[in-house]
């Protein structure tokens, strides 16, 4: 989902490479647009952005007053916003997990006594895979009620071998009216507007797309609502955790990148197994971070190269081999 026009050949000056625009580049400018036009955003650049915009954009705006034209480029950013995240949920809903073999086989291993699966997409692959293999978990929702599951962050401290954490959200998270109160639940239907408890009540959706960081300033967005619980979380798991497996990871998100460099000062027997065909590639040109202390890492083998991603599928069949011990 990107523009293959002149904008292919936009290169960030930041931590990210791109090669194009990306649907999440588009959704992030929506987002500034939309919150500047209503005075939360304080980003002094928006304004002469803003000023462009609103100049060309003619009659496409009907309002002739320049902040109700602003105002009104701020509905149509929200709308545009709206649709991208549309977009992003029909190409999300599959139903066939493939290419989790490894995940599946580190579930079933015995000697593992806890799984922790952390995850930044919004897709329900994983869950789908943990049902087909019978694994019970938590994921911070309760019991079904109805057509939801309410969030509830306490489910965390029971004492259970695999847990889910979504740190971006997921496409089957709305945000319901309970008790008076915004509170988030994993819907079990397809339309939130149709959604009922287990009485028959009629839910409350607060919106209608799911919660789920499309793109924009997530940094901002991870000390929000219950996204700052389900990061307190990922901090404490990894105050604790001395192994972590990744693969599929752009090293493009600066507040999860920082908290990876700092679990790996924490301890010197944290060690990172990297899934990744180009390791040196995507870690070094992609993250101004760790690009400094990559050739040490490397060294102390705390952050150790598996030449492989999770699970390569030839002639779409699932190949298990997941290259050298990475523990020696």
């Amino acid at each position: 989902m990107g523009s293959r026009g002149p904008a292919r050949n936009y290169v960030s000056s930041g931590s990210i490479f791109r090669t194009w625009t990306t649907y999440e580049d588009l959704f992030a400018l929506c987002q500034e647009i939309k919150l500047w036009s209503t005075g939360q955003s304080d980003n002094a650049l928006t304004t002469s952005f803003l000023d462009v915009i609103e100049q060309k954009a003619g009659s496409i705006l009907s309002e002739k007053d320049h902040r109700a034209r602003i105002i009104g480029l701020g509905h149509l950013a929200s709308a545009a916003a709206e649709y991208i995240q549309h977009v992003v949920v029909q190409a999300l809903t599959v139903d066939n997990p493939v290419g989790l073999d490894l995940i599946s086989e580190v579930l079933h291993d015995s000697t593992i006594e806890e799984v922790n699966i952390v995850t930044l997409n919004h897709d329900t692959l994983v869950e789908q895979l943990l049902a087909r293999e019978g694994i019970q978990f938590v994921d911070g929702f309760g019991e079904q009620d109805g057509d939801v599951r309410w969030y509830d962050d306490a489910l965390y401290e029971k004492d259970v071998r695999v847990r889910l954490i979504k740190l971006h959200g997921s496409i089957d998270w709305y945000t319901f009216l309970r008790h008076g109160r915004l509170w988030p639940a994993i819907l079990r239907r397809n339309i939130s507007a149709e959604a009922m408890d287990s009485t028959g009540k009629l839910l409350t959706s607060t919106s209608r797309v799911p919660d789920f960081l499309c793109g924009g300033n997530k940094d901002a967005w991870y000390q929000h609502g219950m996204f700052a619980d389900i990061h307190y979380r990922f901090h404490q798991l990894l105050r604790r955790c001395n192994r972590i497996v990744m693969s599929g990871f752009g090293w493009g998100d600066i507040g999860i990148t920082n908290q990876i460099d700092r679990w790996f000062d924490q301890r010197p027997d944290n060690r990172l197994l990297l899934l990744h065909e180009s390791p040196e590639e995507v870690v070094v040109s992609r993250s101004k971070i760790l690009a400094m202390s990559y050739d040490g890492l490397t060294r102390r083998r705390q952050l150790v190269h598996v030449p492989q991603w999770l699970s390569i599928l030839p002639c779409g069949k699932s190949r298990q081999t997941y290259g050298p011990d990475p523990a020696r």
